[in-house]
Order: C-alpha cells, then sequence, then structure tokens
C-alpha cells in the first residue's frame, strides 16, 4: 500500500468494501433463508424434545450458584462437553415411620447430570 498511488488505492479499498458488503448480504440472506425454513423456537416442534431441565425447579439460590461453581470445574472434562452438574431435590419416605395418619416426605437434595453443554 506505501508505494501504491492514490487511484490504485483507491481501488482496492473499493474493492475492499464491495467485497465486505457481498459477503454481508449474502450472509443475512442466508440466515433468513435458514430461520424461515428450520423454525427455530418454534413451540410446536419444542414440544415433542425433551427437556433440558427438570419440570421442578424448586431449587435455592445457593444450589444455583454452588452448581455453577461445580460446573466451572468438572469431574470429566469430556462429560462437561455435554453434561451439567444440577442440584435436584428427589422426595423420600423416611424408614421410621410414626403412628399417624398423615404420610412423612422427607425432600433429599441429590446432584446430578443433565443434558447441556456445560458453558462455563
Amino acid at each position: 500500500l506505501a508505494q501504491m498511488d492514490a487511484k490504485e488505492s483507491g481501488q482496492m479499498g473499493l474493492a475492499t468494501v464491495l467485497y465486505y458488503l457481498t459477503t454481508t448480504v449474502l450472509a443475512t440472506l442466508l440466515g433468513i433463508f435458514l430461520v424461515m425454513t428450520i423454525h427455530p423456537g418454534d413451540p410446536s416442534i419444542k414440544a415433542g424434545s425433551l427437556p433440558d431441565v427438570p419440570v421442578d425447579t424448586d431449587v435455592s439460590p445457593l444450589d444455583t450458584f454452588l452448581d455453577l461453581v461445580r460446573n466451572m470445574f468438572p469431574e470429566n472434562i469430556i462429560q462437561a462437553t455435554f453434561e451439567r452438574v444440577q442440584t435436584t431435590y428427589v422426595a423420600q419416605r423416611p424408614r421410621i415411620a410414626k403412628n399417624s395418619s398423615e404420610e412423612i416426605i422427607i425432600m433429599k437434595k441429590a446432584i446430578s447430570t443433565t443434558r447441556g453443554m456445560n458453558i462455563l
């Protein structure tokens, strides 16, 4: 560029801008075409797939924060590419029952892995 005269430098700059605009327009058109054909986020398509997050989400903010820390330091780096650690609560009956008519259910914390990419 230093040895080129102003006319050649202007032509190269114009070619660069035209290349940039052409590739940007083509990428935009391709993106619009793919959105129109695939319909990402369509609820009718999404209803048939399995949810990534369990239905019962009665998890405290502390558990969520600790899950973030656990996901920062995975036990298995390969498994962390397609699964993430998540705290869930499992309903359990106590082994010792009192003499009463009501049933006692204890919610026990369980750390499990769920499908989904660990993005930390």
